[in-house]
């Protein structure tokens, strides 16, 4: 088996302890409009083309590939991810990044090649192997799973917990840490807004709770109009205390992903950055109201 993904980024800081190798991997079971990854939501590979970073539209004579920006067919052509084939070489042969694809398939042979390079970071530092997206859990990784933890590597998911319960428990007993993203809180706004049945969520909670909970970081993006309601945040309280949180990691989302909405032809929404003193006091609001600890992720 092999999985598709977007980017395996080395030396990775905020996705579990220590320094860490990160693999995102396609496809994701809700859509957040805050997304900061939009290129893993697809279970599909796509095409991505950047016009502001093409070299022909600044004039200059490249040769590297056929598109030409300034027809309109051949824009779409690329737009509809028509003959992907076609355009997968053009990772390499595009000079500026403009033109490429978006997923690649990667063997665990492959994987492990890549984390031997890195296994003295990881000894060094407790660091190790993090697995996220996208949705990693669309897809069962126990095998994967199995065979890194036989080589003595830390393991990380980064999940929403919307996800099969069967690929969840079949990864119980290789993953270190699950590293789980609350959101929006409300059955309603939860279908409305992330296009997810947030009972998925519930029960995978529950169960992972019960079974690892020690084993679990819980973290909650401020995002002004969704998580950052009156309504989310008195939810968010009484999920502390049913689940008894200990510990909480809390940060603002970023609009560093807005080339790769455009890359991808989708419209992008900014969103405004939650300023360090709302951040303190949302801080001190949950460490009043439950017994959790609270801290401030600079991402």
């Amino acid at each position: 088996m092999k999985l598709l993904v977007t980017n395996i980024q080395r030396f990775s800081l905020n996705d579990g302890p220590g320094i860490r190798t990160t693999i995102f991997l396609k496809g994701c079971s809700i859509k957040c409009p805050w997304c900061c990854n939009p290129e893993t939501q697809s279970p599909y590979t796509e095409i991505f083309f950047n016009r502001k970073l093409c070299l022909r539209g600044k004039s200059i004579n490249c040769e590297r590939c056929l598109v030409d920006v300034s027809s309109p067919e051949d824009y779409l052509k690329v737009r509809e991810g028509k003959n992907i084939a076609k355009y997968k070489k053009f990772n390499e042969l595009c000079p500026t990044g403009a033109l490429g694809i978006y997923g690649s398939e990667l063997s665990l042979e492959e994987l492990i090649t890549i984390l031997k390079k890195d296994e003295v970071y990881f000894k060094n530092t407790g660091g190790g192997v993090t697995f996220s997206g996208g949705e990693p859990l669309l897809r069962d990784l126990s095998y994967w799973l199995k065979k890194l933890k036989s080589l003595y590597y830390h393991i990380c998911i980064e999940t929403s917990l919307y996800a099969p319960f069967d690929n969840l428990r079949k990864s119980i007993n290789f993953v270190d840490l699950y590293i789980v993203d609350v959101k929006i809180l409300s059955h309603e706004k939860a279908r409305e807004i992330l296009k997810g049945d947030i009972g998925v969520f519930f029960r995978n909670v529950e169960f992972l709770v019960k079974l690892r909970q020690n084993g679990i970081l819980f973290r909650f993006p401020i995002v002004n109009g969704y998580t950052n309601t009156e309504e989310n945040i008195r939810l968010l309280f009484h999920f502390i205390r049913r689940f008894d949180v200990k510990y909480l990691e809390i940060f603002s989302v970023h609009n560093l992903a807005m080339n790769k909405y455009l890359s991808l032809g989708r419209e992008y929404k900014e969103f405004p950055t939650a300023k360090k003193e709302d951040l303190e006091d949302l801080k001190r609001q949950i460490e009043r109201e439950t017994f959790c600890k609270v801290n401030i992720l600079e991402m």
